[in-house]
C-alpha cells in the first residue's frame, strides 16, 4: 500500500503534462486554420468573381494548387 501515494501522483503528472501539451498544440492549431480558411474564401471568391474578365482563372488555379498543397499537410 506504500506505493499507491506515489502512483497516483506520478498519474497526476503524466495527466497535467498531456493536458498541457493539448491545450498548446490546440492554440497553435486553430491561427493557422483560420488563415487557411481566409484564404480559401477570399482566392475562390476572388477567382469565382473575376472568372468573366478571365484574370480569375489563374487566380482559381492558384487557391486550388495551394489548397492542394495545405491539403497534404
Amino acid at each position: 500500500m506504500a506505493a499507491f501515494p506515489m502512483q497516483q501522483e506520478y498519474q497526476h503528472k503524466q495527466s497535467t503534462r498531456q493536458t498541457l501539451g493539448n491545450m498548446l498544440y490546440l492554440l497553435l492549431a486553430f491561427p493557422l486554420g483560420l488563415i487557411y480558411f481566409v484564404l480559401m474564401v477570399v482566392g475562390l471568391s476572388v477567382g469565382a468573381s473575376t472568372l468573366i474578365i478571365w484574370i480569375g482563372l489563374p487566380i482559381l488555379l492558384l487557391t486550388m494548387i495551394g489548397l492542394r498543397g495545405d491539403c497534404r499537410v
